[in-house]
């Protein structure tokens, strides 16, 4: 059975109205979930005290993955932090000893600048016992 030529118009006419409706649907749905996870991104950095500004600014610029809430880019970052942590406690144990060392040498200090007044009130006790 043949349709005529008007109606196979009005349906390829109504087949793409549907197609481009569904695309345009498609487009919509793939952008509310693009910003959804911009929200949660947004929402969970802005908790997360502890990771530092320029590490939050990173993390929100990242591509947006479906490996997880910040992609790959988060493990990379991860790693960065981890190994700034590492080096900051390695100094902080150095800066311990060092600090320790500096308590010494201003011990020694305060000893040279206590016997440095004790001599020179000595010395003005003489001078006006001279005078």
């Amino acid at each position: 059975m043949e349709l005529p030529p008007e109606d196979v118009e009005e349906f390829c006419n109504l087949a793409d109205t549907i197609l481009n409706l569904c695309a345009a649907s498609a487009v919509c749905s793939s952008r509310i979930a693009a910003w959804q996870t911009l929200l949660q991104r947004q929402m969970w950095l802005r908790l997360s005290s502890s990771i530092p500004e320029d590490f939050k600014k990173e993390l929100l610029e990242g591509p947006i993955s479906p490996d997880g809430l910040f992609g790959p880019h988060f493990q990379s970052l991860l790693s960065q932090m981890q190994t700034s942590q590492e080096e900051l406690e390695r100094v902080r144990r150095h800066g311990f000893r060092s600090s320790h060392t500096t308590g010494r040498w201003r011990d020694r200090r305060d000893q040279r600048q206590q016997q440095r007044r004790s001599t020179a009130a000595a010395a003005a006790r003489r001078g006006r016992q001279l005078a």
